[in-house]
């Protein structure tokens, strides 16, 4: 699999942090960029509230990372994370979740 996402736990409640915002942590395969697409928001560029976390290797020799999402609504959401080559042509993996966002 070329994306994995970590926490929180798919179908899981997520709380948001004090600033607002929503964090969730990753690993990829490779080095790759990340698209975040919020379902019901139409925007071809993804979700605009996106801020990305530091980036390290594991043991294994993947890449783990966090992404926070701001702007969300509180309730049910469905997000999916893409990784796509750094060009970002092509999808090298993929992940949707859903959450209940309190």
């Amino acid at each position: 699999r070329g994306m994995e996402i970590l926490s929180p736990a798919a179908g899981s409640v997520a709380y948001l942090s004090a600033d607002g915002g929503l964090e969730v942590a990753y690993r990829l395969a490779r080095q790759a960029a990340i698209k975040v697409d919020v379902f019901g928001f139409a925007d071809p560029n993804g979700w605009p509230g996106v801020e990305m976390g530091k980036v390290s290797y594991n043991a294994e020799g993947n890449l783990e990372g966090t992404i926070t999402l701001y702007n969300l609504s509180l309730g049910a959401v469905r997000i999916r994370f893409r990784a796509l080559t750094p060009d970002g042509r092509d999808s090298i993996g993929e992940q949707s979740v859903e959450y209940f966002v309190q």
